[in-house]
């Protein structure tokens, strides 16, 4: 259970859940990590970047997706 392993009552995270604009950020990268979700931050994209991106995004098309 999720809640266990984040160390608060099941009643704490249906809170989260209802809000989760309410949780600390410490909270959010607890819930991150035990999802094995991985959070980086960079500086502004340069241009080049930007294409880059733009074209990886449109070769992932729908029914690619799907196999995700």
């Amino acid at each position: 259970d999720l809640s266990e392993r984040l160390g608060v009552t099941q009643q704490t995270y249906s809170r989260l859940e209802a809000n989760p604009a309410s949780a600390s950020i410490e909270r959010l990268f607890k819930v991150f990590s035990i999802l094995g979700v991985k959070i980086s931050f960079s500086s502004a994209t340069t241009s080049s970047e930007r294409k880059q991106t733009e074209e990886m995004l449109k070769s992932n098309s729908p029914a690619r997706q799907e196999d995700w």
